[in-house]
């Protein structure tokens, strides 16, 4: 019986690979699907709502803000990680992490379109956000 639970479990957790999540953040909801489906995608959308939450964190507390320091500090490492990720399955566009992140989210990924993420918590701080992430999606798109 033990076994049979298991294996039940197991053929679950299988199954659910590769189906999107609906993910509630800090006022925010969105489907994980809508930056693609792409192997990085949904990372590197992440790491978008990252950088638009830094933005709006330095607009609020200015740019020498210890928290601010460490936040930057913080996306460095997971950039840099992630270009790492993106070099050693052979995507190496650009030397500088960034760009690299950025060709590969225009290339594989897909834009994501005004709301599509939706505000569940009426902030003004919920609205900005969305707009430095917005923003953020048309510098990759537009250069």
């Amino acid at each position: 019986m033990k076994k049979i639970g298991i294996l039940l479990l197991s053929i679950l957790i299988i199954s659910n690979i590769g189906y999107s999540e609906v993910r509630n953040i800090n006022g925010l909801s969105f489907n994980d699907e809508i930056f693609g489906k792409g192997k990085y995608c949904k990372v590197i959308g992440s790491f978008y709502l990252m950088l638009a939450q830094s933005v709006l964190s330095e607009e609020k507390l200015g740019g020498n803000n210890p928290e601010i320091l460490r936040q930057n500090t913080i996306l460095t490492a997971v950039g840099e990680d992630l270009d790492k990720k993106l070099s050693k399955d052979g995507y190496n566009y650009s030397s500088q992490y960034l760009k690299n992140i950025d060709s590969y989210y225009k290339e594989n990924c897909r834009v994501v379109n005004e709301g599509e993420i939706i505000v569940t918590e009426n902030k003004s701080d919920n609205n900005r956000l969305l707009y430095f992430f917005y923003k953020i999606i048309m510098r990759v798109y537009l250069g």
